[in-house]
């Protein structure tokens, strides 16, 4: 009888722990966890929104993700896999992480102009063992269709990195 009551006081502790969010350092009961992503995406929500070329590919493969604004991305820039989907013109915030990435001021001016835009896969741009894409144009429209026009660019680098079972089709979708 003794038990049963150490039981029903111990659930009665985690139950007010449960409602007053403490549960322990760092963890809340109105924060739901999330699994680990294999691809952080860091893009503009509007971006973002534009990007299911990529985001469909992913989940058609089961890859776990996390999407994340460019102002909001600094603590998970040391994800191992991350795909920076970005237009110049979208802010300071977007430029700043399009530098680090390309590392090349002439780059960047060239992709500012109207009308360009380049695919970029570099190792280490922000983690040491790190892969980034950048998928990258003067405008979020430009960038989100160099997603179609260079799948072939950053179709095979994805899947190597990931571990993803590319069908025929897929790889040759010409």
């Amino acid at each position: 009888m003794r038990g049963w009551w150490l039981f029903a006081a111990g659930l009665a502790v985690i139950a007010a722990c449960q409602a007053n969010g403490a549960l322990g350092p760092g963890v809340s009961a109105d924060v739901p966890v999330e699994p680990e992503a294999d691809l952080v995406i860091v893009a503009t929500p509007a971006t973002h929104a534009m990007a299911g070329v990529l985001t469909g590919f992913l989940e058609e493969k089961s890859v776990r993700y996390r999407h994340l604004e460019p102002e909001s991305s600094e603590p998970y820039l040391e994800a191992a896999h991350i795909a920076v989907i970005a237009g110049v013109d979208e802010g300071n915030a977007v430029r700043a992480l399009m530098a680090k990435v390309l590392q090349d001021e002439e780059e960047l001016d060239w992709l500012a102009e109207p009308g360009n835009g380049a695919i970029y896969i570099r190792d280490d741009s922000f983690a040491e063992g790190q892969k980034v894409m950048l998928i990258a144009g003067s405008s979020p429209a430009v960038a989100v269709e160099g997603l179609d026009y260079y799948r072939d660019q950053w179709l095979a680098p994805l899947a190597t990195w990931l571990n993803i079972k590319l069908t025929r089709e897929e790889i040759y979708s010409y």
